[in-house]
């Protein structure tokens, strides 16, 4: 069985739906959605056939968005976004004694959405 980006985002959805939303629903929401949009953007950049870019002393996420900031204006702005919503799920995953609440969760979530949406429309410059 696999899995695609859909799925995280429709994951982080139903999370925050739920009847017994907890703080710990809430961080998983926000961290599965941040993966959604991971997971869409190196499938857009394999359709591109744009290889990820070698940073030393990075993960794979931080060459992911290296990678993006170089194709275009408009990539650009997205891996700006992206890593802005990386920082939030770091928070979510690792800074247990910082507070996150529903709201913002929401607005990353959907902040998400957005660049999903964007990342069909980014080409080869």
């Amino acid at each position: 069985m696999s899995i695609a980006h859909q799925d995280f985002l429709a994951y982080s959805n139903s999370e925050i739906r739920s009847i017994d939303l907890s703080e710990f629903k809430i961080r998983n929401a926000a961290s599965r959605a941040y993966y959604a949009l991971y997971h869409k953007a190196r499938k857009r950049l394999e359709e591109l056939g744009i290889p990820l870019e070698n940073t030393p002393n990075e993960g794979s996420h931080s060459a992911l968005i290296a990678t993006l900031c170089r194709i275009s204006p408009k990539a650009k702005s997205i891996s700006t976004e992206m890593n802005k919503l990386k920082r939030f799920r770091h928070t979510c995953d690792y800074d247990l004694q910082a507070t996150v609440d529903l709201s913002r969760v929401r607005v990353h979530i959907a902040e998400v959405e957005r660049l999903i949406s964007m990342l069909d429309r980014v080409e080869r410059l």
